[in-house]
């Protein structure tokens, strides 16, 4: 499911979401792309998208990694990139037990969360323009 550039608002992309839920056709969604909209949050309804393996929400207005990801196990590669995200919250990650590739590239991160070990299938992690000053103990 591609979603337009510079045209999705919160509440667009949640009818979007429900009117693919309503035609059924939400089973049968692997990719959502969306990036370099205005999207600020993400609805709940996007935790019953079960086959969706990849997410990309690069370009957007975020400001924390979405709490509904969570229930996204089959979730492979997650672009959480140039958004405004300060910290990002392993407890809704580590519900990501099939992510291999997590971009959370040029956003405002000033630590890296131990946390981030608990993801055993990770490959890629891209960290690159955040404001990064400590690591934790158990990453070095």
């Amino acid at each position: 499911m591609r979603l337009g550039h510079h045209e999705l608002y919160n509440e667009d992309l949640e009818l979007r979401l429900c009117h693919e839920i309503q035609s059924g056709g939400h089973e049968a969604v692997t990719h959502i792309s969306a990036p370099s909209n205005f999207i600020s949050d993400l609805p709940a309804s996007l935790a019953l998208f079960t086959g969706l393996t990849r997410l990309d929400l690069s370009h957007n207005r975020l400001v924390s990694v979405p709490e509904c990801l969570a229930a996204l196990s089959g979730l492979t590669h997650l672009v959480l990139s140039n958004n405004l995200i300060t910290e990002a919250d392993m407890k809704t990650m580590t519900g990501l037990s099939s992510l291999r590739t997590l971009n959370l590239s040029g956003n405002q991160l000033e630590a890296i969360p131990t946390e981030i070990l608990e993801l055993t299938s990770l490959r890629s992690l891209y960290l690159g323009g955040n404001q990064i000053k400590e690591v934790g103990d158990k990453i070095s």
